[in-house]
Order: structure tokens, then C-alpha cells, then sequence
């Protein structure tokens, strides 16, 4: 079985020639019409080619085409709305091609695929590459699903399974590309720069030294685009060429260089400077680079907004684990369970916020603040949130306030206690013909002000958080904004801890009951018809007993205390 040649064009300049954009219907007919046309022009356009539309297969598409395009800066397409002929070939190309198109796409309505045979031989002829869309056979290449790093280190990944895997070279690049480093785009553009300063020295030495009456080739360095003289023991041998007294630390680090990328992990490389390699020459030997030979210097900071859940362990998340296993610093909300806390290796510095009541915002910035300092220390800080950080837990605002200051945090999300909680208490918050939407509400506004609440809605579940502090004054704005009083409601508090308590009741007795039952924070307040669908004793309720109580909760035994990782 043959193989095709895959190669990376360089494309820039060339006349691209469209023929066709589709289905020969209507792209108000048909929204997929036209996208495929699109979709290519986008990439073409990209690579710096000048593509050219002949031939659109409907009125509607040349209108799809413009709009899509005509915002983009620099973008210029030609369309030619008239039957595509032969000699398109030969004359709308560029001067220096003799008019001759360089490239060829070809994607015709039904109505014109009789164009598609005479089209493709003429193309053969001029050797000009085409490709038919769905039609192979008259295809002398075809475009790869490719990821192209949006970073702009040059990195592109293309997959191909030559048709035997269908649609699966996609899923294939995805996965290849998932599992590289997250900061490939730094590793590339790193090792592109310290390549670069090594070709201008050696250039600056082969014009001062005897090479320059017979200079080296530099592709046979290893520094061309070309990757099949790219080994590292070619590049070593190489580098003995260098003969020149005076050059025994360029050969060292062209040498350690080599062994660099080809051996150490993919992830380190973006940290990797010329002073390390100028610190090597001090060693006894070169041509044998272990991994700790990497000059240690001051580690960056970090800073993670990690979600701790409801508060059962069972419902931490590997993730969020594996940052309470491995931070030098933890600056933790004080609703943040004990459970969870109790992971935290004696080791790692816990700080609990402060944020009692009139003291939140001075709270708030202790915390930033301290963070701060950690991370220019170069530690590892995580804020541990109960529930997801970006749900009611003010993680979009630490994100912005971090990242404006040089440290963009890594956010894990946690299972929000908005929706744990109604697992917990034995509701489900969408149940077919009860509930079909749920709302998640604040109590508390900025600076205690309380948020405008929302209209009822009989088949919605609605979820209240940080309210049952103010529950006289939340019962009074939900019933003047004509919310049933007979709507069943559960304040679910603690939630999926041991001490759990989950109590039923209606709205018209929140008040009465939450003044009966006291607090047990953290806590939240579940309304909707969802509330008592998987109980069966929660249905009458009256003026003496306004309310049920079911204490405790069931989990899953796990033992994480003992958990380690290795990084």
C-alpha cells in the first residue's frame, strides 16, 4: 500500500482558486451551505494565500461570503460570479507563474458535476495541486484536520488516517493535543530563540575564524526546516567541526543543547536559558547532560482558585486534592468543612479567612494580599473555596485581581453546594412534569444589599444562597412579588457532612422556622415543587407543625489522608 507525501507548504502570495461554494441551494434554506467554502478561505487566508472565488453555487452564498469576511483587516477575496472555464487555469494566476493559479478547490452544487472530470485533467496537466471535495479521485491532495497553536509559536499538529478511520483522525488530534504540556507554546518559542542566539554566534565566528573561506552549510547543523538531518548524534559530530581554540563553551552548549531537547521533559524546556549553558562549561564534562545538571534558580509562583465542594470528600475532586496535597500556602474560606481541611499535610502553612461579619471586604484584601506576597516568593498558593469558585464565591474577581498583577491562576472547578445540595436532601431539581429549570440566587448582595428576586415560576427549582441570615426579609420580597405561599421548601444546611440537616417545610413558614431551628452554616435554601417528590412526609404541614427535620447524611467511606503524589 502506497502512502501519500505529507508536506508543509509554504503558501504565502499564491493564487488560490475557489471553484464552486456548495449545495446549489440557499443558505437561508440550508444553514450548512457555504460553511465548508468558508471554513477553507479562513484557513487559506491565514497562510498568507490570495484565494479567489469562482463559479458560487448560489446568489445567497456570495452575500455569506463577504459578511463573513469583510470585518477582518487585510482580508481581500475575489469572487467571480460566472461559470468557471478552463483557461481560469492559466489567467488568473500571478506573473510569475505565467498566470497560472497555484492551488485548486473545487466544491460544486449537484447540478455542475459534470465540470469536476475535464476541470481535474487540466490540472494534472499544469500540475497544479486540486482538491474535489468528497471526490478523492480527482484529488491530487487533500487539507489535514490540524491544530495551530493559537499562541503563535509556529506549532502545527496534522493527523491522517488516509480514509480508513473515517472522522477519526480528528478525535486522534484532539488527543494528541490534549496531552501535550500546557505550556508548549513557551517550550517552542523558547527553544527557537536559544537557537537562534547560537546561529548568530557561530555565524559571528565562522566570518571572524578560517571558515570563512569555506563556510559550513547551516542546514547540516540541524538549524534548516527541514527535520531529517535533525538527530541529535549527527548534531553533536557536527559540532567538532567547530576547531577553533577559542570555542570550547560554544561546543559545549550546542552540545548540551542537542541532548536537551531530545531528552529532558517536554515541560521544563520553556525555562531553559543561555546561562545555564554558559554554566555548564564549568563542568568536567559535556557530552553527558543529566537533568540535574539545569541551573536551579528562584521558581515562579503559582496560585490555583481550587472549588473544596459541599464538603464531603467523596465530592473533592482529584484535582482539587492534588492541590491541597502540593501547595506551600492555603488561604482558605472559614466555610470551607473540616473534612476537607483535615487533607491539608502538616507541612503546608493554612491560613482560615476572617471574614466575620462587618469585616468581609478588610478580610477580602488580607487575603489577596497575602497571596501576593507568596506567589512573589515563588510559592505555591491555592484559595480554597467551598462549592465552585465562580459560583457566588467572588473567583472571577480574584482571577482579574491576580492575573493584573502578573499571576493568572489556574482554576479548578468544585461540585457547587447549589447543586449537591438538592442531591444530598433528596431532591431532584429537575424531575420530568415538576421541574424543568433551575435558578441559582444570591441573598446577599455587594455589601449586603439584598439583589432584586426573581418572578415565580412554578416549574422551576430555585436555589438561595447566602440567605437564611435574612430570611424574614427574603419570605417577605418573594411573597409581594406574588411567589405561592404553599410552594414547598428546604433549607439544606451543611450539606453532604456528617452532621447534615435538611429541613421541609413552605415558603409561607420560613420566617417562623428558620427562628425555631436556628443556624447551622453553611446553609441554603432550596423552593419549588421538586422539594418533596421523593418524600412522603412532607405534605401536610400546619399551623403547629410547620416543618420536618432529617438529620445526618450517607457517604461513601474514603480514606484521603494518605493520599500522595508525585510531580
Amino acid at each position: 500500500m502506497s502512502l501519500p507525501l505529507i508536506l508543509s507548504s509554504n503558501t504565502h502570495g499564491e493564487i488560490h482558486l475557489f471553484v464552486g461554494t456548495g449545495s446549489n441551494v440557499s443558505v437561508h434554506e440550508d444553514h450548512r451551505v457555504c460553511s465548508l467554502t468558508i471554513k477553507r478561505l479562513r484557513r487559506v487566508l491565514t497562510t498568507g494565500a490570495i484565494p479567489i472565488v469562482i463559479n458560487p453555487s448560489h446568489p445567497t452564498h456570495i452575500n455569506a461570503i463577504l459578511n463573513e469576511f469583510k470585518s477582518k483587516a487585510n482580508f481581500s477575496i475575489q469572487i467571480i460570479d460566472r461559470q468557471v472555464r478552463l483557461n481560469d487555469l492559466t489567467t488568473l494566476g500571478r506573473n510569475i507563474t505565467s498566470g497560472v493559479v497555484d492551488r485548486l478547490f473545487i466544491n460544486l452544487g449537484s447540478d455542475q458535476l459534470s465540470l469536476v472530470q475535464p476541470i481535474y485533467l487540466q490540472c494534472v496537466k499544469l500540475r497544479i495541486p486540486i482538491n474535489t471535495y468528497q471526490q478523492p479521485e480527482y484529488s491530487t491532495f487533500t487539507l489535514l484536520p490540524t491544530y495551530t497553536d493559537p499562541k503563535g509559536s509556529g506549532l502545527q499538529i496534522s493527523v491522517t488516517t488516509n480514509g480508513k478511520g473515517y472522522i477519526l483522525d480528528e478525535r486522534i488530534k484532539r488527543d494528541i493535543v490534549n496531552n501535550l504540556p500546557a505550556n508548549i507554546s513557551e517550550v517552542i518559542s523558547n527553544m527557537a530563540f536559544l537557537r537562534d542566539q547560537l546561529i548568530q554566534q557561530h555565524n559571528s565566528v565562522l566570518l571572524r575564524e578560517k571558515y570563512i573561506e569555506t563556510p559550513l552549510s547551516l542546514p547540516k547543523l540541524g538549524y534548516g526546516l527541514d527535520n531529517d538531518p535533525w538527530d541529535s548524534h549527527k548534531f553533536n559530530q557536527l559540532i567538532k567541526e567547530f576547531d577553533m581554540t577559542k570555542n570550547d563553551q560554544r561546543h559545549r552548549r550546542c552540545r548540551w543543547l542537542s541532548q536537551i531537547m531530545e531528552y529532558y521533559p517536554l515541560s521544563k524546556l520553556d525555562k531553559i536559558t543561555l546561562d545555564d549553558l554558559e554554566a555548564l562549561t564549568d563542568k568536567d564534562s559535556a557530552s553527558e547532560i543529566p537533568i540535574e545538571l539545569v541551573s536551579e534558580r528562584k521558581k515562579e509562583g503559582r496560585i490555583s482558585l481550587v472549588g473544596s465542594g459541599p464538603g464531603s470528600v467523596s465530592m473533592l475532586t482529584l484535582g482539587a486534592l492534588h492541590e491541597i496535597k502540593t501547595a506551600d500556602l492555603i488561604l482558605s474560606d472559614k466555610l470551607v468543612p473540616q473534612e476537607v481541611l483535615a487533607l491539608v499535610p502538616n507541612h503546608t502553612k493554612l491560613i482560615i479567612a476572617k471574614k466575620f461579619p462587618g469585616n468581609a471586604e478588610k478580610a477580602q484584601a488580607e487575603f489577596l494580599n497575602l497571596g501576593l506576597e507568596a506567589l512573589k516568593q515563588g510559592l505555591h498558593v491555592i484559595r480554597l473555596k467551598q462549592g465552585d469558585p465562580y459560583i457566588f464565591g467572588r473567583g472571577g474577581e480574584e482571577y482579574l485581581w491576580f492575573k493584573e498583577r502578573g499571576f493568572t491562576p489556574i482554576v479548578l472547578p468544585g461540585i457547587s453546594s447549589s447543586l449537591a445540595s438538592t442531591v444530598a436532601a433528596q431532591i431532584p431539581a429537575t424531575q420530568r412534569g415538576i421541574a424543568d429549570q433551575v435558578l441559582i440566587c444570591t441573598g446577599t448582595g455587594r455589601k449586603g444589599t439584598i439583589p432584586e428576586v426573581p418572578e415565580y415560576v412554578p416549574s422551576r427549582t430555585t436555589v438561595f444562597l447566602m440567605a437564611l441570615h435574612r430570611a424574614e426579609i427574603l419570605q417577605k420580597s418573594l411573597l409581594e412579588k406574588k411567589w405561592d405561599p404553599e410552594v414547598p421548601l428546604a433549607i439544606v444546611e451543611r450539606a453532604s457532612c456528617p452532621d447534615q440537616r435538611v429541613t421541609r417545610t413552605k415558603l409561607k413558614y420560613l420566617q417562623q422556622t428558620v427562628e425555631e431551628i436556628g443556624s447551622r452554616p453553611p446553609g441554603l435554601i432550596v423552593i419549588g415543587h421538586a422539594v418533596n417528590q421523593l418524600t412522603d412526609d412532607a405534605n401536610n404541614f400546619t399551623e403547629t407543625f410547620t416543618h420536618i427535620i432529617d438529620e445526618g447524611f450517607n457517604d461513601v467511606e474514603i480514606d484521603a489522608t494518605n493520599v500522595n503524589f508525585t510531580i
